[in-house]
C-alpha cells in the first residue's frame, strides 16, 4: 500500500477492510510472540496488526524489518 487513511502507530486500529496476509513461517521463527499476527506494507514498513483486534501492537511497525 502507499496510501492510508489512518495512523502507522501503536494502538491504532486498522480499518477492516484492509487486506491482510499471515507473517511468514520464518518471520515467526524469529519472534514467535507474532504467531498467528497478520501484516501489511505500508510503502516501505511492514506492519503487524493483531487479528482479532485490528490494532497495531507495541514494536509492529518496522520493528520486525531488521529482525527479519
Amino acid at each position: 500500500m502507499t496510501n492510508v487513511n489512518f495512523s502507522l502507530s501503536v494502538g491504532t486500529v486498522v480499518p477492516r477492510d484492509v487486506h491482510f496476509q499471515p507473517l511468514p513461517a520464518e518471520v515467526v521463527e524469529v519472534m514467535p510472540q507474532y504467531r498467528g499476527y497478520n501484516f501489511i506494507v505500508v510503502r516501505e514498513d511492514i506492519v503487524i496488526v493483531e487479528p482479532s483486534t485490528y490494532i497495531i501492537p507495541r514494536r509492529g511497525v518496522s520493528g520486525i524489518a531488521a529482525a527479519a
